[in-house]
């Protein structure tokens, strides 16, 4: 089985020391993963790191033992935005996801096969000639998916795809994510919804100031009471939501402040 490996990684922003230290871990093909962390743990930044799109300092990226060049991870891997607006290019649907395509040089013919494959998968067909400004946010979060399909990316970085949608938007992502899996894809998802994630999930990371201080199984991750830090209040109530002999856990008006 094919597998992205992190060995003893390293990035720094400047001068005030490593934001992140010491990563090592490894992404199954075809699997999703929760990484988790309070606020400025470094979850973006890893993920960008491991998309391409930051240079790291020290360590290696290595797949099936092969270590990647900085242009080799850009070309496997994709990072999704938590606000995908910020990766519309296009005008209509299609040219968005056409873009990419275009600039990696694919032919005229393949790109109107694959546009129309993944147009058909994510259920974007309809929506071919919509300007990508007018769709809702979980249409917009297809819409990055459908890209990174598109291109043939492997692996997928999704930064809080929850955030800011609704019911319908959360189902329709849900479906993409899982699609996705269907096809082999491997998943690093940040996110503070896990209500449904944590069904899917092979996994879960915990990130604690540019450290990973834990890498637990699912199971694992819904039995403990605590981890290295305070477990945010949206984990313990996905936890009972999830899994319904979690009860023992009753939130607090304070705990409700801390979120």
């Amino acid at each position: 089985m094919s597998v992205l490996k992190v060995e003893n990684l390293f990035y720094t922003y400047g001068k005030n020391g490593f934001s992140l230290r010491n990563i090592t871990l490894a992404l199954g093909k075809g699997s999703l993963t929760l990484l988790l962390g309070p606020n400025g743990s470094g979850k973006s930044t890893l993920m960008k790191v491991l998309s391409g799109l930051l240079p790291f300092q020290k360590g290696k990226i290595l797949l099936d033992e092969k270590e990647l060049e900085p242009e080799e991870l850009r070309r496997l891997c994709s990072y999704v935005f938590q606000n995908p607006t910020l990766q519309i290019v296009g005008s209509t649907v299609e040219e968005d996801i056409a873009f990419g395509l275009e600039n990696m040089g694919v032919p005229r013919s393949e790109i109107v096969d694959r546009l129309n494959a993944v147009l058909e998968q994510f259920d974007l067909k309809k929506l071919r000639d919509r300007d990508p400004l007018t769709l809702s946010g979980g249409q917009r979060q297809r819409l990055a998916m459908a890209s990174v399909v598109a291109l043939g990316s492997r692996y997928l970085f999704l930064d809080e795809p929850m955030a800011m949608l609704d019911r319908m938007g959360r189902d329709e992502v849900l479906n993409s994510i899982e699609l996705m899996m269907s096809y082999g894809v491997t998943i690093l998802i940040s996110s503070h919804d896990l209500s449904n994630l944590l069904t899917l999930a092979e996994k879960v990371l915990l990130l604690v100031n540019g450290h990973l201080e834990a890498e637990l199984s699912t199971l694992e991750f819904v039995n403990l009471d605590q981890l290295y830090v305070e477990i945010p209040i949206s984990v313990q109530i996905a936890k009972r939501a999830v899994y319904p002999e979690f009860l023992h856990f009753v939130p607090t008006l304070e705990d409700l402040k801390w979120h």
